[in-house]
């Protein structure tokens, strides 16, 4: 009587625990969402956009994302899924946003990325980048790196 009493209550601590870490996870994927949805649409805050999603993918699916095409919309129809993450709009996706070229390059074995917008003819100056670190990072008349200056908006 006492072993069944023991286990039952075992698989309610358990069933608990998974519904909380669901929760959780369904939680932090729609306040995701929303953050991403509202994003500014600047260079700086397509790159804050797209570290979001990193996260977020690798959160899910224990990897980086290999592309930026893996976060963008699936086909019409179809679930997101690890190869349609369905976390940033398709112009984004495919690299080209507002007169900028978008290059995101995942490193899986160091579990590190870098993420680089710099403009394509559109008169900016400015070029960014960020990496694992979230750190967005900017430079005047070429490409910035991970030295470059931290990015601080418009102030």
């Amino acid at each position: 009587m006492r072993i069944q009493l023991t286990t039952r209550i075992l698989a309610i601590v358990v069933a608990s625990g998974i519904f909380l870490a669901s929760a959780v996870f369904y939680l932090i994927y729609d306040t995701k969402r929303s953050i991403v949805g509202v994003t500014e649409d600047t260079p700086a805050g397509n790159i804050r956009s797209l570290l979001i999603s990193v996260v977020a993918y690798e959160t899910e699916y224990n990897m980086l994302p290999p592309s930026l095409s893996s976060l963008a919309p699936p086909p019409t129809g179809k679930e997101a899924n690890r190869d349609a993450y369905n976390v940033i709009d398709s112009r984004l996706a495919s690299g080209n946003k507002n007169g900028y070229v978008y290059r995101y390059e995942p490193n899986a074995q160091s579990k590190s990325f870098f993420i680089t917008a710099d403009p394509s003819g559109n008169g900016s100056p400015l070029h960014y980048f960020s990496d694992q670190t979230g750190v967005v990072r900017v430079e005047s008349g070429h490409s910035a790196t991970g030295s470059s200056q931290p990015y601080h908006g418009d102030n």
